[in-house]
């Protein structure tokens, strides 16, 4: 019970534990109405069969001498307009109950949602290296509706449908002392005993939904992101036999889930009706008469009318909750991981931005990936002066890549220290890369129009449109955008694939150039440009050199002549530091590049 506790405070925030202990204390309103609702249709119906029975309760005979009617049979008039005002308060205070549950439990589905995102949005680039996208995608889209809507909800309900036992039983223990007790204890006994030789079965099901639910994402989106190529090589059968496979596996898991919460009713209903035969039964053979066992029976009638959907309830509820323990403990050690990497990030410094005024300094760096069995920069020690244009050189594997996503701030250093301006570039992350351009290989564009692409992250009514044509002209794109029917407002499809390579590597260098960086970063940017438009794009960044501070990463080396300073990188490590010219004329390696290029 400490863990289910334990896993319902760590889905609420602390606003939403208090909304919580507010509902629970409705709850016990509404138990309380339940007990009234049930225990006034046997009182009537007594009242019905023998009204003098208002002479022997003094609590009822009290009511009677203050209505003031003449006789008891004229008192079951008001009784019967009571037993209605009781209903109707009742029934609206639970229609009450249920519009205040279902705003608590989506309202705290929609929170869940947007922490575990704003999480996944903060984690370390290493944690993305490590984990495949559809698995985040089933937390933040599916698991986190799922662990409330099924989870929580199934809590809450245990909460609600255990007071509202406790409150009948009470009730039939103070009537029917041993009868309530031997029958509570046989209907409670069996639900339980269902539910414990169920239990792993449910748990190891739960797990297996969750992971092929994660598989068919996966395989969906592998399918029609490489749909293109599957086309070309006939290979749709592969990814279509990879999504067969886990929703077969995904459908047995929903079976028994379905079925498992279908059959406590069948038990439950068996065990109600011949509990009330033999409290008939019971009651008879101790001597009771026939006009005493009707009470009885009304009152344990309308008792097991209302356990029934309880019991059921609270073992399907149960069932829910081992059900879905997999999901819900991944989304909980999710958001458990992500309150600690906020916490983090928000203890970083937020002093007064400072310019970039001398150099970026690598110092003894050393890095690794994790679990990897050799370290992918080694010693690397370097320093990048305000305002110069410096290239990486060397072969796939060599390091540059990595370097730079160090110098982006994505990867943290194993050992030794980037700094800017003398400062660790860790403590002041975001004042750091508030300076940066970035420009990967790789354009990320998204199904919206170009210049929403090129000021990507912005809303409609910010964006700047004379930045955007600025930009565009720089990275020789306005006379493309020029010529399509509607101009920057054209929509480019997902992943820009109404585009060439070209267009969509132009829009990314855009993009870098729209927030105006004080420096840019060039990962490969321009190798899907054709030799024309590459010449025609270094001209003029050559133009702003003055302004930015560019670092490039290129295996065509003709982009990287005019640069002041180029470092050759070999297995990890700087092996080599000098201009283009110098480099030509002293390195053998980096001629063979420069032959081959």
């Amino acid at each position: 019970m400490n863990d289910l506790k334990n896993t319902v405070l760590t889905l609420l925030g602390p606003k939403k534990r208090i909304a919580a202990i507010g509902l629970v204390c409705m709850m016990v309103v509404g138990s309380l109405f339940e007990v009234v609702g049930i225990a006034s249709i046997p009182a009537f119906i007594s009242l019905l069969e023998n009204p003098e029975l208002v002479e022997q309760y003094a609590w009822l005979e009290y009511i009677y001498t203050l209505s003031g009617v003449d006789s008891p049979s004229d008192f079951l008039l008001y009784a019967a307009i009571g037993l209605i005002v009781v209903f109707i308060l009742k029934n609206t205070y639970l229609g009450v109950l249920s519009i205040a549950r279902a705003r608590f439990i989506f309202n705290t589905q929609h929170q869940v949602g947007v922490r575990l995102f704003d999480g996944y949005l903060h984690r370390p680039y290493t944690f993305h290296l490590k984990h495949n996208s559809a698995e985040l995608i089933r937390n933040v889209k599916e698991n986190a509706s799922l662990v409330v809507t099924a989870f929580l909800l199934a809590f809450l309900t245990i909460v609600m449908q255990i007071l509202n036992v406790v409150c009948i039983f009470i009730l039939l223990l103070v009537v029917e002392p041993v009868l309530s007790f031997v029958s509570m204890s046989v209907l409670g006994g069996v639900s339980f005993g269902f539910l414990m030789l169920i239990r792993k079965q449910t748990a190891k099901y739960g797990k297996i939904e969750q992971e092929e639910h994660q598989a068919m994402i996966q395989a969906i989106s592998q399918g029609l992101g490489g749909l293109k190529e599957s086309l070309v090589l006939g290979r749709q059968g592969y990814f279509l036999k990879a999504f067969s496979s886990s929703s077969r596996r995904f459908a047995n898991a929903c079976k028994f889930r379905q079925v498992m919460q279908e059959i406590p009713q069948r038990f439950i209903e068996t065990i109600a009706v011949i509990g009330m035969l033999l409290i008939a039964v019971t009651f008879l053979a101790r001597g009771g008469s026939m006009e005493g066992v009707v009470p009885i029976l009304a009152l344990f009638g309308v008792a097991v009318v209302k356990l029934m959907p309880s019991m059921k309830v609270l073992v399907s509820s149960f069932h829910a909750i081992q059900f879905y323990q997999y999901a819900v403990d991944n989304v909980c050690n999710e958001l458990a991981e992500h309150a600690k990497e906020i916490v983090a990030q928000k203890s970083e410094s937020e002093a007064e931005q400072a310019p970039f005024v001398d150099s970026l300094v690598f110092k003894n760096v050393v890095f690794s990936y994790p679990d990897a069995k050799k370290a992918a920069l080694k010693n690397i020690s370097l320093r990048i002066p305000k305002g110069s244009t410096v290239g990486f050189v060397g072969s796939s594997g060599a390091g540059k890549t990595t370097l730079v996503d160090l110098l982006l701030g994505i990867l943290t250093p194993t050992a030794g220290q980037i700094l800017v301006d003398g400062r660790v570039v860790q403590e002041h992350l975001r004042r750091w890369q508030s300076r940066l351009g970035y420009i990967p290989q790789s354009i990320y564009l998204c199904d919206d129009t170009i210049a929403k692409n090129i000021a990507l992250g912005i809303d409609d009514e910010e964006i700047d449109i004379e930045q955007v044509y600025k930009v565009a002209e720089i990275a020789q794109l306005d006379r493309f955008v020029h010529s399509l029917p509607n101009g920057f407002d054209t929509i480019i499809g997902e992943g820009g694939v109404r585009l060439s390579g070209g267009q969509r590597q132009r829009i990314g260098i855009a993009r870098a150039l729209y927030h105006e960086p004080e420096v840019l970063v060039m990962d490969e940017a321009t190798s899907a440009l054709d030799n024309q438009t590459e010449k025609f794009f270094m001209e003029a960044l050559s133009r702003l050199r003055e302004k930015y501070t560019i670092i490039m990463i290129a295996h065509r080396l003709s982009t990287v002549k005019e640069c002041d300073t180029l470092f050759m990188m070999e297995n990890g490590r700087v092996t080599e530091t000098g201009s283009y010219k110098k480099l030509i004329k002293e390195s053998t390696t980096f001629r063979g590049m420069a032959a081959v290029a």
